[in-house]
Formats: C-alpha cells, structure tokens, sequence
C-alpha cells in the first residue's frame, strides 16, 4: 500500500524526532532491523506508535498466552497473509528466543494448510444452496495439521486466527471449538485474534 505525505526516513539518516522513535522501537522490539511495515510509517509518529505498541504485544510475554505462542502465532498469521518480510522478521525473534526451527517452520506449515482448505469452506458458504450442496468435507491433502510438531491448542489458535483473517466462519467456529477441546481458554481464542489483527493492520504496510 502506497501512503501519500508520509515521508521514508531510513534509520540510518534519522534525526531528531524520528532518531527517538527508531530508538524507542528498539528498545520495545529488539536491536535488529525493524519489519519494513513499521519503518514505512516512520512519517506518521502517531501510527507508528501505536503500530509498534501493538507489536509488541504480539510477541512480549503476558497473559494468557506464553511469548512463545505469541510470536509462533503471529508467524503463521504472517505466512498465510502473505506477508514475507514480516514472517521473515518474526521467525528471526523467534529463533532469538530459542523457539525450535521445526516449531517455527512447523507454525508457516499450519498456516498454509489451513488457508488451502479454508479456501474450499468459504466457496462451500458461497455455493451451498439447496440442491446442490458441496461435498461437506474438503477432501484436501492438509497434513501439517496433524503432525504434531506444535501442542494442539497451539495448531488450534493458530488456525482459529488465520480463518478470521480468510473471513471463513464455519472454519473460525470449528478451529475455535478444537482448540477450547484441545485445553485453551476463551481469553487464549480471543487474544490469537488480537494478534491476527495486529498482523493484518500491518500487511499492507510493508509493500
């Protein structure tokens, strides 16, 4: 997405008031590069502060999801949002904070399966009419979802905010009735969505 007024300042040329926001997003997120979405807000201080707020909360430890879960989330999210640069950055913070290269790639698996069948559900609600229903069932070769490299509940979540993100809802109701089968909680349901939404707010920021 094209922002019009909104000045590119790379960091490395920052001064003054946007030196300070470079600097404050270090010290929220982490030493490295920031993702390329925030950094093209750097123009607007008032976006750019609230996108980093809401960032960090994505992959800073609080209830009622662990760090870990946060950011494997928002990775997966990333990955089916099409957004490579900001599922490149959140891989790299989660390598930083010792998160198993099979549970990161595990995490893009998930997501990608999930958005294949999604596909299928949301042209079953398109096309269900009467008569003619479709095949209940997808029928679609998904193994990553049962392999078992991440917790249940995880893969659960996971797939729960990416089918909001596809705007599936006969996918969000079953992922989200797995995953509370699977041992999550109603706050962990909504807080997945939360970092779908952060995700998604910055996707078209990195273009």
């Amino acid at each position: 997405m094209s922002l019009p007024h909104l000045p590119r300042v790379d960091e490395a040329h920052a001064t003054g008031d946007t030196a300070a926001l470079y600097e404050r997003a270090h010290h929220k997120l982490g030493a490295g590069p920031l993702p390329a979405a925030l950094r093209n807000l750097v123009g607007s201080p008032v976006l750019f502060r609230d996108m980093m707020l809401n960032l960090e909360r994505v992959v800073t430890e609080r209830p009622p999801l662990g760090r870990n879960e946060r950011v494997l989330i928002g990775l997966g999210t990333a990955a089916a949002a099409d957004a490579p640069d900001l599922a490149r950055w959140l891989d790299g913070l989660a390598a930083s904070f010792g998160v198993l290269d099979i549970s990161r790639r595990a995490a893009v698996e998930v997501a990608l399966a999930c958005r294949t069948v999604n596909a299928y559900y949301r042209a079953k609600t398109l096309l269900d009419l009467p008569g003619t229903g479709m095949d209940p069932h997808a029928n679609l070769r998904a193994s990553p979802l049962m392999t078992g490299h991440l917790p249940k509940a995880t893969v659960e979540l996971l797939c729960t905010a990416v089918s909001v993100h596809l705007l599936c809802k006969s996918c969000t109701t079953a992922h989200a009735r797995a995953a509370l089968d699977a041992g999550a909680t109603q706050p962990q349901i909504e807080e997945a969505i939360r970092i779908q939404a952060v995700i998604v707010g910055l996707v078209p920021l990195e273009r």
